[in-house]
């Protein structure tokens, strides 16, 4: 029980707005009221009564400022104290020794949920990032499903945030992170595959197909030197496209008026066009085409002119053209032979010694160079009967031994009907020279050889897997469909062949055999085995 307190005097002393003296709080004690003066009583009285009424008052406003504390304490009590269901207890006081705070006001649990919070707002900063980065990139064009799947993880993440479950938030946010970031592994393959295509672009012509390619390259890697290039390209390739098909043009004109002037021309469209992009390969290969027509056309005409100042006796106009055929052909031997023909002429310059020189050639079977004797002895005396002779012989000589050299030089062409009925003429002219030099008789040796093998029956065994459906064709003939097989035996006659696969599904195989006598390799392989992988975005 609590006991009610007197009031401290002094306290009130000083509440009291009464101005109260230090005598007011001496009270005399017994001793002293029985020793005073009886004329004192009257005034003694009085001042207690005074005393007594400044103390009452001062008492009086202190309850007031009691009262008025108390209240204020009332209202803060109702404005600060937690709502009913934080009290664990309910409407029943507990002791304070055995209270507890719940889990989540705990200071560790809020330490912890303070670490998510924060660790959640800078992972959700990175994927912020992450998102602005892609999306300036395009990453709708080329990921939009992947991209979309990440986002929405990310607004996931934002429905834990404001539920205030940030580990849950945490994990989410890092999830999407981790799914944006992984559409920047897809960008050096992306990059790879748009400059190819941007390339290929270019090299057909498309100037804008190959700048959106590249200006898509750049959006995904500002810093691309290749796409950067590509695109300086594409902007000038319509101006090379139209150098081009002009050069076309004139090369075309060239071949039906058999005019240099055109290829002159050609060659000025290409050259500036290669100033402009001298990495085209189209502008490159016409360029060079045109260059090896124009030296052609000019080793001829010297040719030309030289041979003409040899018959005319002009030996020095005749070195000087001879010496600028060589220059601009300088392998050539027709071109060599006639230079040495013109600093021999030169110097014995009498009619029997080119005649000499001509049956000396003969009898080596150097039928170009007895030729052309022949034909300058006739170009200072046009009556030379024997020159006029030579001129036949060597000239028939000439044509005889070049046709042998040509159907020589490819055995396996025989086989074909046509080029083995002109093999088997050509065999019973040379067979017809009763005059024959080794060089002719070794010809004629190998030619008829190549007939006689050309008949010979070759057997070759072709493996494949029962699904393909394989063909046959020589080449110069009809193709033969073979059909479905696991192994097929064949007698073939030497010559060349193709033989082809097909598969639904699967990729197109193709062989070319060479079949000569005494093959090695009997047994080939047609087999369709590679499926077409069809490609996909994203």
């Amino acid at each position: 029980m609590s006991t009610e307190k007197k009031p401290n005097n002094k306290h009130q002393t000083g509440t009291s707005s009464i101005s109260i003296e230090a005598f007011d709080f001496q009270q005399p004690n017994e001793q002293q009221a029985f020793d005073v003066d009886t004329d004192n009583k009257f005034v003694n009285k009085a001042n207690r009564s005074q005393v007594s009424s400044k103390w009452w008052h001062s008492q009086f406003n202190m309850m007031l400022v009691s009262f008025g504390l108390l209240g204020l304490a009332a209202i803060m009590f109702v404005l600060l104290a937690p709502p009913p269901e934080l009290n664990v207890a309910g409407s029943a006081q507990l002791d304070p020794t055995t209270q507890s705070l719940p889990d989540s006001e705990a200071p560790w649990n809020q330490n912890q949920l303070a670490e998510a919070r924060s660790s959640s707002q800078e992972i959700l900063s990175n994927l912020l990032d992450s998102k602005k980065k892609l999306e300036s990139m395009g990453v709708s064009e080329w990921a939009p499903d992947r991209f979309e799947s990440a986002l929405q993880e990310a607004a996931l993440g934002d429905d834990y945030y404001k539920k205030q479950e940030f580990k849950q938030a945490l994990e989410t946010y890092q999830s999407a992170v981790t799914n944006l970031e992984s559409l920047f592994d897809v960008l050096p393959e992306l990059v790879a595959s748009k400059l190819a295509a941007g390339s290929n672009a270019i090299e057909q012509g498309k100037s804008e197909l190959a700048a959106q390619l590249y200006t898509q390259v750049l959006q995904l890697e500002p810093s691309n030197i290749a796409a950067a290039n590509g695109l300086e390209r594409a902007e000038k390739l319509d101006e090379v496209m139209a150098l081009l098909a002009t050069a076309k043009t004139s090369i075309a004109e060239f071949e039906e008026a058999n005019e240099i002037d055109k290829l002159i021309e050609a060659e000025k469209g290409l050259i500036e066009a290669k100033s402009i992009d001298d990495k085209f390969v189209r502008v490159e290969v016409a360029l060079t085409d045109v260059k090896q027509r124009i030296n052609e056309r000019r080793f001829k005409l010297a040719m030309t002119k030289a041979y003409q100042a040899l018959f005319t006796n002009r030996y020095s106009a005749a070195r000087a053209g001879f010496a600028e055929a060589l220059r601009l052909k300088p392998e050539d031997r027709s071109a060599q032979l006639a230079q040495q023909q013109a600093l021999a002429s030169d110097k014995t310059s009498s009619l029997s010694s080119l005649l000499q020189r001509a049956s000396q050639h003969e009898s080596n079977e150097q039928w170009t160079s007895a030729l052309n004797n022949y034909r300058a002895v006739l170009q200072r005396d046009p009556n030379q009967i024997v020159a006029k002779m030579g001129v036949i012989r060597a000239g028939a000589r000439q044509e005889l031994d070049t046709k042998l050299l040509e159907v020589l030089a490819d055995p396996l062409a025989i086989s074909r009907k046509s080029v083995k009925a002109s093999a088997q003429a050509l065999l019973t002219d040379a067979q017809a020279l009763v005059q024959r030099g080794d060089r002719l008789q070794q010809q004629i040796t190998e030619l008829e050889s190549a007939l006689s093998q050309s008949e010979a029956n070759l057997k070759i065994s072709l493996l494949s897997n029962q699904a393909t459906e394989v063909t046959l064709q020589k080449v110069g003939s009809k193709r033969i469909v073979l059909g479905k097989f696991t192994k097929k035996n064949l007698v073939l006659k030497p010559g060349r062949y193709v033989v082809k696969g097909e598969r639904l599904g699967y990729r197109d195989v193709r062989t070319e055999i060479n079949l000569v006598p005494n093959i090695s390799t009997t047994t080939f392989s047609v087999s369709c085995d590679s499926p077409i992988k069809s490609s996909s975005n994203g």
